[in-house]
């Protein structure tokens, strides 16, 4: 079953955007996209090409976010270190990912991650 957590929220429903923008279970990031997009702060096709053009090379030396198991749990989501570094002002109000990606690397034996969201 899939989650709440992909609701739309109410700027969703008010404000055309890509579809692609609604794939995460993070409802403040989507929030947050949406805002960055309206006041000129990101652009929609580098975020896209950074999250959604991965290859396996490319895992280490660009921002990136993995799915380990059903894209709706919000728990199976790992963004690496460069994500949070270019695109950490997304996950303001979001500590979701953040939470879910340290407990990845945790099951890894990685240090967690330490960021302001």
């Amino acid at each position: 079953m899939a989650s709440s957590a992909l609701q739309p929220t109410p700027l969703q429903r008010t404000v055309l955007h890509h579809p692609w923008i609604d794939l995460f279970p993070f409802p403040r990031l989507r929030d947050n996209v949406l805002v960055g997009l309206a006041k000129g702060d990101l652009d929609d096709d580098e975020l896209c090409a950074d999250i959604l053009e991965v290859k396996d090379e490319d895992l280490s030396d660009k921002p990136s976010l993995i799915v380990w198991g059903e894209p709706w749990d919000w728990k199976a989501w790992e963004a690496n270190e460069d994500f949070f570094t270019k695109w950490g002002f997304l996950v303001k109000g979001c500590p979701e990912l953040l939470e879910a990606t340290n407990s990845w690397r945790v099951k890894r034996g990685e240090e967690r991650l330490v960021f302001e969201v």
